[in-house]
């Protein structure tokens, strides 16, 4: 399955500090979604929550792939 990009994101970039950007990024995109997982949960919905944990689950893989990169 092919991982959904945001607009911008090119994972074959050499260009220095690009992986910065995107750590940077789904950092802070996944902290607001978790915020909002957590409230969804708190009022019962479950049918949203699960679409969002989906969704939590692919921008960690997002963030794991940039992670590695800046390791490189």
């Amino acid at each position: 399955m092919e991982e959904l990009l945001l607009p911008g994101e090119d994972p074959a970039t050499l260009k220095g500090g690009d992986a910065e950007h995107w750590i940077e990024l789904y950092t802070e995109y996944l902290a607001g979604n978790r915020r909002t997982l957590d409230l969804m949960r708190d009022q019962g919905h479950e049918r949203e929550v699960h679409f969002l944990e989906r969704h939590v689950r692919h921008l960690e893989r997002r963030l794991a792939f940039w992670s590695n990169r800046r390791l490189q």
